[in-house]
């Protein structure tokens, strides 16, 4: 029996606003079920990553054809890249390969399994929350002929009707899952490869994905690797791939308690044993920050850390559901400030319940807290993302009284002061993105502005400050646009060669701007 797994080609639609950080990363959800398959004796498991081969639907067609799969399985992890191209890959297989079966997984599809079972009648099954002993399963069932009633963990066709069957258990024992399969990096050796050592999270975030894909599971949520076997994937990927350098997936690699703390000991210490060297980035919640643990980290390889602070106001945190408070997030502030690490802090400084008190105490908290360096601009304009399946995707779903649940939705801010600061940092957002790209085609600029987005987070700080102070009419005025716009570009350039490059850049390029810019251009 042939299986191959899919991340399937992008389509970008208006209808569906978005984009992946990165669409040519590997799979390693993909990676993990087919080398898991393979364990128990489908070695015939190819996996095709369609945008890492810059693949169209068309060329995707043409290899299905030559390949002919018995079992395809779909991936759709992000609603806003994979959902359209995962619908579009089901319809050209069932074309050509009518008596193909066809499983989708992942986050999205996890999220979304109603509405894909309703609008592509392509689809033969979906499996919910973690795939590896669910696909083995369904698969086995289809090899053997028997029927998939017994099948834990899927949704299903039965009668014309939509089946969603009983819940899986959740993996306890990672240690028991093969290595993730690796075999495409011959064709594309990453710089530096994803790795896992534990899965879930203990936190109940209320705009997190992660606690709400794990209910689709029963037992305990987060769940980690034994140091020994992280270790040893470790050594298999420098053996194998000569690759060095690892980006930690788990949204908490510390852990928490006596637990997280006898699991980083353990690790550091096999590292030092063993004499790696490597380099890694982690994530984590605040409450893990410990600077002990952190200077182990950093011992054998600890390069770079995301945390997640979100607020510097209380109310907002409650809202979040984050469990922490402003003076916890201070405490982990200056623990980063001190271990001296490539730190960023992630942040979430709009959403639709924000009031214009709440972004000041925020915008205040991190001025006061000097934690310009471990911020980049892109995190300071941050807006919330409803996620699926979310508490707070639910609350805005209802309070818009929405007839479906669509892949995405806008939403407005019901504070008009907040509101109306958004809207210029949506246009100021646009236009910095912009400048970069011309940039890259304008080589004389090149070098003046060479790293300057890192240091965007101070200005951009103060001018909310600004902002925060003017009254509502005020904001609507399209001069506070402009201004933000070009005292930023004067900031970024050292001196007052900032204006006299938005006129270049608007006059060479201006066929090319984005409508967020033109209408500051026009003014």
């Amino acid at each position: 029996m042939k299986i191959l797994l899919i991340v399937p080609p992008y389509i970008d639609k208006k209808d569906y606003p978005g984009s992946r950080f990165d669409l040519t990363i590997e799979d390693l959800g993909l990676e993990s079920i087919s080398s898991y398959l393979k364990q128990n004796g489908y070695h015939d498991t190819d996996i095709l990553h369609c945008p890492q081969e810059n693949m169209s639907c068309k060329m995707l067609e043409s290899v299905i054809v030559s390949l002919r799969p018995d079992i395809i399985g779909i991936s759709i992890s992000f609603e806003s890249t994979d959902y359209l191209g995962g619908i579009e890959a089901a319809k050209i297989i069932k074309r050509n390969l009518p008596n193909s079966r066809i499983m989708v997984g992942g986050h999205a599809a996890t999220f979304l399994y109603d509405r894909l079972m309703t609008e592509c009648e392509d689809i033969d099954y979906i499996i919910l929350g973690e795939g590896e002993i669910t696909t083995l399963d369904l698969v086995k069932k289809i090899d053997n002929g028997e029927g998939i009633d017994s099948v834990n963990g899927i949704v299903y066709r039965e009668s014309g009707k939509i089946v969603t069957s009983e819940k899986r258990d959740l993996i306890q024992n990672l240690d028991s899952l093969p290595f993730a399969d690796r075999s495409h990096f011959r064709e594309h050796l990453p710089e530096f490869a994803l790795i896992e050592s534990s899965r879930g999270c203990w936190g109940k975030c209320r705009f997190c994905s992660v606690p709400a894909f794990f209910k689709f599971g029963n037992g305990k949520v987060w769940r980690s690797r034994s140091p020994e076997r992280i270790v040893e994937e470790i050594e298999y990927i420098i053996e194998n791939w000569n690759v060095h350098k690892f980006d930690f997936v788990d949204d908490n690699f510390l852990g928490v308690g006596k637990t997280g703390k006898e699991k980083v000991e353990r690790f550091c210490n096999l590292i030092k044993e063993k004499q790696i060297s490597i380099e890694f980035h982690i994530a984590c919640r605040v409450e893990s920050v410990d600077l002990q643990d952190l200077e182990k980290l950093k011992d054998v390889g600890l390069k770079k850390i995301y945390v997640g602070i979100e607020s510097g106001s209380d109310t907002t945190l409650k809202r979040y559901g984050k469990n922490v408070t402003t003076e916890d997030n201070k405490r982990a502030i200056q623990v980063l400030k001190k271990i001296g690490l490539d730190a960023k802090l992630c942040l979430i400084i709009f959403d639709p319940w924000m009031t214009s008190d709440e972004l000041s105490e925020t915008v205040e908290f991190l001025i006061q807290m000097d934690c310009f360096s471990l911020l980049h601009w892109t995190s300071i304009l941050n807006s919330y993302k409803p996620y699926l399946g979310t508490d707070m995707y639910q609350q805005l779903f209802n309070e818009y009284k929405l007839l479906d649940h669509g892949v995405h939705f806008t939403y407005e801010i019901n504070d008009e002061k907040t509101r109306e600061i958004k809207n210029i940092c949506r246009f100021v957002s646009g236009g910095i993105k912009y400048l970069f790209e011309s940039i890259k085609d304008l080589p004389d600029l090149v070098e003046p502005f060479k790293n300057m987005d890192l240091k965007l987070s101070k200005p951009i700080l103060f001018y909310l400050r600004f902002l925060l102070k003017q009254n509502t009419d005020a904001l609507k005025d399209n001069e506070c646009y402009i201004n933000m716009f070009y005292r930023l570009m004067t900031l970024m350039a050292k001196n007052e060669l900032g204006n006299d490059i938005f006129e270049r850049i608007r006059n060479e390029k201006r066929d090319t701007l984005p409508d967020t810019v033109k209408t500051g251009c026009n003014s």
